[in-house]
């Protein structure tokens, strides 16, 4: 069984016989060497853009270590026509509509029906209660 000593940090995971508290604190370590790199990350957003992943689109479009290689959009948080509107609104308003390719992908989701419908969480547009988003300038390829 997991325990905590009052000398743990929080932020580390429990420790138990035969866990990967060690394996994880290793892997955070070469977390630090790696961001001493100036070496771009390439990354590839595939997302569902409701207020979180429009969030992360925010993220990998500005964070100076990530190379944002492109975006596809699918099902999930709205229907693909909002989610692929809501990328290319946020690739619009980030000015990076012409360099950032969009791609909408799949419509439905892959193995089982959805367990909720996609406007109960994001609403209608995926980003409901956001209206400051400019009009998409680009259109998925």
């Amino acid at each position: 069984p997991a325990t905590k000593s009052p000398t743990t940090s929080l932020l580390e995971p429990p420790r138990a016989a035969g866990s990967l508290g060690p394996t994880i604190r290793a892997a955070r370590g070469l977390g630090v060497a790696a961001a001493m790199s100036t070496e771009q990350i390439p990354v590839w957003l595939d997302c569902d853009p409701g207020h979180d992943d429009a969030f992360a689109i925010l993220l990998a479009a500005h964070h100076p270590r990530i190379k944002l290689l492109g975006i596809s959009t699918v099902f999930g948080n709205a229907s693909l026509e909002r989610t692929t509107h809501n990328a290319a609104s946020v690739l619009t308003a980030l000015g990076r509509h012409e360099d950032v390719p969009l791609y909408a992908g799949l419509g439905k989701a892959l193995e089982r029906p959805a367990l909720h419908a996609p406007t109960d969480i994001h609403g209608d547009s995926g980003l409901d209660g956001t209206d400051l988003l400019p009009a998409p300038a680009c259109a998925p390829r």
